[in-house]
């Protein structure tokens, strides 16, 4: 059994395709589990749905802001934050017109259904977490920031103590859980429980490269790869143009030299 993890897209479809191609040219899959946040708030969120649900065998859970597109609702800081500091004021307007941008563009006719909210649909059809049971009976939850919850601060980073991670994730009824929301590619072991964060494809933590894993799994075991790959960012950036985006400062951030820094 080979089975692929991709998360947080963020209307990355440049990102998403050399992925997909990646898996391809490793030998495929016998199914794929997309982990959330598909399309807030990159420049290509339409065709980041229509590939994902071409690709064969595959299964999809909602992130944060998936929900928050579907409910009308914004990530922090709010309204109120900037009212009680006017510094904010432009990262509130970033986030609310980014997030106002993808609302649009996803409330879009599409050709298999006479819906224009197909795919505000689609997402409110999501559920939030997923389980699996590997050959060798290995419980595995799928959640897209940690048992329970599809958003917060609290996830998977770099550096936690073994304390903070097992009082996130140990004790949920899994051996293994594969998460995603805080966008950097990790792994590790606490008190018998495998904790993984495939990556962002879209908007990558640490190197610049759009990240996945893949899992082999039989009856005596799994092994889980974490794979980077290199895809075209100048053209990502050049899509954020091309459709006027209305807040491109935030998608920017992950390709400069600063985010390059952060491995």
């Amino acid at each position: 059994m080979r089975l692929a993890f991709i998360s947080d897209i963020h209307g990355n479809s440049i990102g998403l395709d050399a992925v997909l191609e990646d898996i391809e040219a490793r030998g495929g899959v016998d199914a794929t589990y997309f982990l959330g946040d598909y399309v807030a708030i990159g420049p290509d969120p339409v065709n980041v749905l229509r590939r994902i649900r071409q690709v064969p065998n595959a299964a999809f859970i909602r992130g944060n802001t998936d929900r928050y597109l579907y409910e009308g609702a914004f990530p922090p800081p709010s309204l109120e934050d900037a009212a009680q500091d006017p510094e904010m004021v432009p990262v509130v307007v970033e986030v609310y017109s980014g997030f106002c941008w993808t609302q649009g563009a996803i409330a879009h006719f599409d050709e298999r259904d006479a819906d224009p909210l197909y795919w505000m649909h689609w997402l409110e059809a999501l559920p939030m977490e997923m389980r699996l049971t590997l050959p060798d009976g290995t419980r595995v939850l799928l959640v897209h920031a940690r048992p329970g919850y599809d958003d917060g601060v609290e996830g998977l980073y770099p550096d936690m103590s073994d304390e903070d991670v097992a009082a996130l994730f140990v004790g949920h009824d899994a051996d293994c859980i594969i998460v995603g929301h805080t966008h950097w590619q990790l792994e590790c072991r606490v008190k018998g429980v495998h904790i993984i964060n495939p990556g962002s494809v879209g908007n990558p933590k640490g190197t610049p490269l759009a990240k996945y894993a893949l899992l082999e799994a039989d009856e005596n075991g799994y092994e889980i790869n974490l794979h980077q790959v290199a895809f075209d960012i100048q053209a990502v950036l050049d899509q954020l143009v091309q459709v006027r985006h209305p807040a491109p400062h935030y998608i920017q951030t992950f390709y400069s030299d600063n985010g390059k820094k952060q491995a």
